[in-house]
Formats: C-alpha cells, sequence, structure tokens
C-alpha cells in the first residue's frame, strides 16, 4: 500500500446524480429507520452512478491503475470499492453483519477507491473494524470522523508507518494494530501475492547484480544495458509502479536504488 493522491474534485456524476440518490436515501431512512436497522428493509444501491467510467477513470488515473490495497495492476478489471462498506458491515470475519451500513457514503467521492476483486470480494467484503465500535456512525445523523477505523484508508493515510516489507513479506511496523489488521483483512500474504512480489523483486536484485559489473563493461552496447537497467530500478519506485511500497522497502533495507 501506498499514500494515494486523489483529486478534490468529485467526478460531476457523483455531485448531481449520486447527490440526488444520496438524498432520497437518507429520506427513506428517515421514515423507516426502524426496518432498515432490522435489515427488514434494505438499501438499492445504483452502480451506475458511482461505477461511472468518469469515477472508474479518474480512480485509475489517480492509483495508476493500481489496487489501492495490494497494488497488483487492474486498471479497467479493477472493482470500485467503498472504504465504508454501503451496505452492512462486520467488525469481525466471524461478527454478525451489520444494518444497514455507510449508505449515505454510497455515492461519496471520499469512500470509494479503485481495488482488485480478490482484496474486495475475497477478503474485504463488508469488514469495517473500528478500535472502538461504540463510536461508529451508525446512520448519516453521526460523524464518522468520530470513528477510530483499523483499516487505512490510502487517499487520507500514509500507510509506510504501519506496513512494511521485509523481502517479499508484509509486516506491521513495530506489531502495530492496524498494520496487523489491514495484513490479515486484506489478505496482503496471501500464496499468490507472496509470489508475484518475490518474482518482482528477485527481478529487480538482479538488476542490481548487472549495476554492479558497471566498470567492466566497456562497449556501448554493454552500457547501455547498464544504462537501462539503472533507469528500471529507479523507475520501480515510483508511485506508477507495481508493488511500489515493497520495492521501496527493499530499497532502504537490501540495495540502495538510486533515485536521481
Amino acid at each position: 500500500m501506498i499514500k494515494i493522491l486523489k483529486p478534490v474534485a468529485a467526478p460531476v456524476v457523483l455531485t448531481e446524480r449520486g447527490l440526488t440518490k444520496t438524498r432520497a436515501d437518507c429520506r427513506q431512512y428517515e421514515e423507516f429507520a426502524s426496518d432498515y436497522d432490522a435489515g427488514r428493509f434494505r438499501f438499492t444501491f445504483d452502480p451506475t452512478i458511482y461505477g461511472d467510467p468518469t469515477v472508474r477513470a479518474a480512480l485509475i488515473a489517480a492509483q495508476h491503475g493500481k489496487c489501492c490495497f495490494c497494488e497488483t495492476i487492474v486498471r479497467e478489471e479493477g472493482d470500485v470499492e467503498h472504504f465504508r462498506p454501503k451496505g452492512g458491515f462486520k467488525q469481525s470475519k466471524s461478527g454478525r453483519l451489520e444494518k444497514p451500513g455507510y449508505y449515505w457514503l454510497a455515492y461519496d467521492w471520499d469512500n470509494l477507491l479503485l481495488a482488485c476483486s480478490i482484496c474486495n470480494q475475497r477478503y474485504k467484503q463488508a469488514r469495517f473494524p473500528l478500535t472502538n465500535p461504540v463510536r461508529r456512525a451508525a446512520n448519516h445523523h453521526q460523524d464518522v470522523l468520530q470513528e477510530e477505523p483499523l483499516l487505512i484508508h490510502p487517499a487520507q493515510t500514509d500507510p509506510f508507518p504501519y506496513v512494511g516489507f521485509r523481502q517479499e513479506i508484509a509486516y506491521a511496523k513495530d506489531g502495530n494494530r492496524c498494520g496487523k489488521t489491514n495484513i490479515e483483512v486484506l489478505g496482503l500474504n496471501r500464496a499468490n501475492l507472496i509470489e508475484s512480489r518475490r518474482d518482482h523483486l528477485s527481478h529487480l536484485t538482479s538488476l542490481r547484480s548487472i549495476l554492479g559489473l558497471t566498470a567492466l563493461v566497456e562497449s556501448t552496447e554493454g552500457r547501455k544495458v547498464m544504462h537501462d537497467a539503472g533507469e528500471y530500478l529507479r523507475n520501480a519506485t515510483l508511485d506508477s509502479s507495481k508493488f511500489t511500497s515493497m520495492t521501496r522497502s527493499a530499497a532502504i533495507d537490501d540495495f540502495p536504488i538510486s533515485l536521481v
């Protein structure tokens, strides 16, 4: 995970159709609050609003086409993810699904991210643990700013102080609770993801070894190979590269990658 810089201005479809739908949903809740709280009534959400091509394009651009959680490349195939679950939430994996969820944030630009289907649908699902569940906002009359989420919103909080990497393995820095929760809830150490990170890191390590031979290469072709390897390594630490967070950790801990 890395810090995501989203545009402040929301796509127009969210400020127009999204706002209209949000107001309608809030009116519905006002009229039938007890039924929604008990799960007898359910909100019907409109994916053509939060999943509009303009929303998706803005998220793809802001996140360099990567999953906001695991940093795999997803681009157009990614899910438009609701950080705070719109239709119900769980405090823990084994906990019961609480209703009605964060319905008033279904079309809120700050609540939308791009995620891969594995992080979103197989792991995170409706989980949204808080440090103190008693402070959870139960409806649109309550303030989510009073909450203390254990999941990191990468567009609001830099994940770097919380989640680090020992080579390809994600770990919670200093054993912090937020880091542990994100790794567990999002499956950041799932087998296929570890393998992909290991392959990427192995490639970078090989390039770093090649650069160590620069002084021995005299031919124009050899110097070009060295130059290209150096450029690849430098670019590997950019926000737009895959597994940026792991690569930056490797650059600090295992082999210095020049950033200039």
